[in-house]
């Protein structure tokens, strides 16, 4: 079992305009859009995802290539590799703790996974852990 703590962090990783020193987003047709951060607003269901601590979030992290030289990738790309519910059951059980001990139930499985396809229909969020 790990015993530091091990936390993950959603956040906006945003491109800065060279001319105005502004951020800025892409628009459908491939310009330049200011950002607004209007457009960015996180549903309150899902801001409890923002900051999460855990060592059940190693588990999560371990299909992802380079995810011992790398922390931070797209929640899109973290999506790709999100594990099935029973995966990460199945390695509860080799370490002999249950949902409750690990904070982690399948309904929080669940909840994560629907606010990581949230944040991957806006683009620009990113998800880094710390080790």
């Amino acid at each position: 079992m790990y015993t530091m703590g091990f936390d993950l962090y959603i956040g906006l990783t945003l491109l800065i305009d060279d001319k105005t020193g502004l951020p800025y987003v892409y628009n459908s047709d491939n310009s330049r859009k200011p950002f607004d951060p209007l457009d960015f607003i996180v549903p309150e269901n899902h801001r409890e995802r923002l900051k999460q601590r855990g060592h059940i979030f190693h588990y999560y992290i371990r299909d992802i290539d380079g995810s011992d030289t790398m922390n931070t990738i797209s929640t899109t790309a973290f999506l790709e590799k999100y594990p099935d519910w029973e995966d990460i059951k199945s390695f509860m059980d080799i370490d002999g703790e249950d949902e409750e001990s690990y904070g982690c139930s399948e309904k929080d499985h669940n909840e994560f996974k629907e606010a990581l396809e949230w944040f991957s229909s806006k683009e620009y969020f990113s998800i880094s852990w710390s080790y």
